[in-house]
C-alpha cells in the first residue's frame, strides 16, 4: 500500500497591524515605575561611560613606548 502525503504545512502567523492600527499613546506609568525606568537609565549611562574609559585606557597603554627590558631573550642552541 502507498503510504499517504504528509499534512499540509500550518498557516503563517497574521501580518502585523498597520500604523493606523498601531498603539500610539504612550504608556501611562505609575510614580514607581518611572523611578524604575529612570534608575535603569542610569545605570545604563554608567556603564556606558565605564566601557568607555576603560577603551580610553587600553588605547593608551597600547601607543605607549615599550621599554627594552621587556624584551624576551630566545634560548640558545648551544648546549
Amino acid at each position: 500500500m502507498p503510504i499517504p502525503p504528509p499534512p499540509p504545512p500550518p498557516p503563517g502567523p497574521p501580518p502585523p497591524p498597520t500604523f493606523s492600527q498601531a498603539n500610539t499613546e504612550p504608556p501611562k506609568l505609575s510614580r514607581e515605575e518611572q523611578r524604575g525606568r529612570g534608575a535603569l537609565l542610569q545605570d545604563i549611562c554608567k556603564g556606558t561611560k565605564l566601557k568607555k574609559a576603560a577603551a580610553t585606557v587600553l588605547a593608551r597603554l597600547r601607543s605607549s613606548p615599550k621599554e627594552a627590558s621587556s624584551k624576551v631573550a630566545s634560548p640558545s642552541s648551544d648546549p
